[in-house]
């Protein structure tokens, strides 16, 4: 009896040794530490925030990437990034909501989308408020709609910007956790910030929150084997997150109907899984934007140094979303 064991225990031993190798030789790389070149003088959000987890702060900051490229971000005191260089005090407004595609990572205050949509609409009195800020997602989006008021009707339309790689944010995957966890500890301590989620129980969907964290499986950094069981772990994570991602659309479709405000849902991205999810809002009745165009061509984004939308994308999106308030009749 303790021959059998040890002979299957040499050969689960050899197996995995062999498996180990055969996937080196394959290309599959170990778990690496996520690494990030962007330094911010100072850094441009708080620590931490009770409801949506962390957010900008007020003031004017300097973003600087491999020591090569700079550009300045501005915050006002509303905690949102400018849109005007003398923000314009009209009743009317129109809301956009996003991650850093919206909040305009790289580029200076006059380069965002947000910003060029208020340089179009000051001849018809209508305040443009940017709350795009980078590693928001449709949790986020959700909870700034909860808590913004429309008595007097003065939203003329809220604008969400969504693209599928938001929907990992939206539960806190792990795929997204990955990433997060190491780049917010560079700046304070992870252990400060819970971050909301969406999770289902019995089909239904419950906010919760929990302390930001991502920790390795044992021997993820050592073994190709558990870094595989890790992205198997992701996948099925990330399926997920997409269908809880349109259960929470459709609680912001129920919001914007109670609060009296027009929705429109763009599609920052052309993959399949966002047009899926911008067809289906389309499908139950929500006002969509396709900016159509190919965020990963080098004429779009920053690259080599970096994937974020460049001013030219920026442009097209200030052009889609006024040519989509003209169509809807809010402005002439």
């Amino acid at each position: 009896m303790n021959r059998i064991v040890a002979y299957l225990f040499f050969f689960f031993i050899t197996v995995i040794f062999i498996t180990e190798v055969t996937l080196r030789e394959l290309g599959f790389a170990l778990y690496k530490y996520p690494t990030q070149n962007l330094k911010v003088i100072p850094f441009f959000y708080e620590g931490y925030d009770s409801l949506l987890g962390f957010k900008l702060r007020e003031g004017n900051f300097k973003m600087t990437l491999n020591d090569t490229f700079s550009c300045v971000y501005s915050i006002n005191n509303s905690l949102n990034r400018i849109t005007s260089i003398n923000e314009p005090d009209f009743n009317d407004k129109i809301i956009i909501m996003g991650c850093s595609f919206t909040f305009g990572d790289l580029l200076n205050d006059n380069q965002t989308h947000p910003f060029k949509l208020q340089s179009y609409l000051l001849p018809s009195s209508i305040k443009v408020i940017n709350m795009g800020a980078s590693g928001y997602g449709p949790t986020q989006f959700f909870l700034q709609l909860n808590n913004l008021k429309n008595s007097n009707k003065a939203i003329k339309a809220l604008i969400i910007n969504y693209a599928s790689f938001q929907d990992g944010r939206t539960n806190l995957a792990r795929s997204w956790r990955c990433w997060l966890a190491p780049a917010v500890s560079k700046y304070s301590s992870k252990n400060e910030i819970k971050l909301p989620f969406f999770n289902l129980q019995n089909d239904s969907l419950i906010l919760s929150y929990k302390q930001l964290s991502y920790n390795l499986i044992p021997f993820q950094h050592k073994s190709i084997i558990v870094q595989l069981v890790d992205n198997i772990i992701k996948i099925n994570e990330d399926k997920q997150a997409n269908i809880i991602t349109k259960k929470v659309f459709i609680r912001i479709v129920e919001l914007c109907k109670n609060k009296n405000i027009l929705l429109i849902v763009a599609a920052m991205s052309n993959d399949p899984l966002t047009i899926e999810m911008i067809n289906y809002l389309k499908a139950n009745g929500v006002e969509t934007i396709n900016y159509n165009i190919d965020l990963n061509k080098p004429e779009y984004n920053f690259q080599p140094i970096d994937w974020h939308p460049n001013e030219k994308a920026n442009t097209i999106f200030a052009d889609s979303i006024y040519n989509k308030l003209k169509e809807l009749h809010i402005v002439q």
